[in-house]
């Protein structure tokens, strides 16, 4: 658990005081509340995951259940699929390059994270991929698929400054940026390489 506001790890969100009444924590090191989101609705921390907001992250990936988020991930890996599917269809494509999303390298660092953290940051991440749904539905159009992956490239590096608070923002741009580049790159030569063999 981590205040959502600097980052301070701390040992409880909130206080019991009866079964239905329940006192926010504070935080050590900025005086903030620890985690303002726990009496938020979903609906609303998913909105301020949309505007890229820090703090909503950070709730996210460190004070969130990891049950609630591997659903979510399961969802998203599903409308993922889905969006390829359609894409692949509508260009004539007959088969299923693979398409990593994000190919990233760790760099030894004082944060000690492990991968598993790191993965599920990218994983929960890449939320914008839902906003493609609708433009399959709705009719395919490319700019709309070009917007969603810049909102998750966004999203990517939020995700990394705040499982990352020491490496620069500046560097974590890069690093998502240089991933989806190296990503879509080896999709399109791998694509490439299989028309060639056929």
């Amino acid at each position: 658990m981590k205040c959502i506001n600097c980052g301070t790890k701390c040992n409880s969100l909130y206080r019991h005081y009866s079964k239905d009444i329940i006192q926010l924590e504070h935080c050590i090191h900025c005086k903030e509340l620890v985690d303002k989101y726990i009496e938020f609705d979903p609906v609303i921390i998913c909105l301020d995951a949309l505007l890229l907001k820090r703090e909503a992250f950070q709730h996210v990936l460190s004070n969130n259940s990891t049950q609630a988020q591997w659903k979510l991930t399961s969802i998203l890996l599903l409308f993922d699929a889905y969006t390829k599917l359609v894409h692949q269809r509508q260009n004539g494509d007959q088969i299923n390059r693979p398409m990593p999303d994000s190919v990233f390298k760790i760099r030894p660092s004082s944060d000690k994270l492990r991968l598993y953290e790191i993965v599920r940051g990218i994983l929960l991440s890449n939320f914008g991929k839902i906003l493609v749904i609708p433009a399959v539905l709705w009719g395919y159009n490319e700019m709309y698929v070009w917007l969603s992956a810049i909102f998750v490239c966004a999203s990517n590096v939020q995700a990394f400054r705040v499982l990352c608070p020491s490496w620069p923002a500046i560097f974590c741009a890069v690093l998502v940026i240089s991933s989806h580049v190296v990503a879509s790159t080896t999709g399109r030569i791998l694509y490439n390489v299989h028309s060639a063999i056929k």
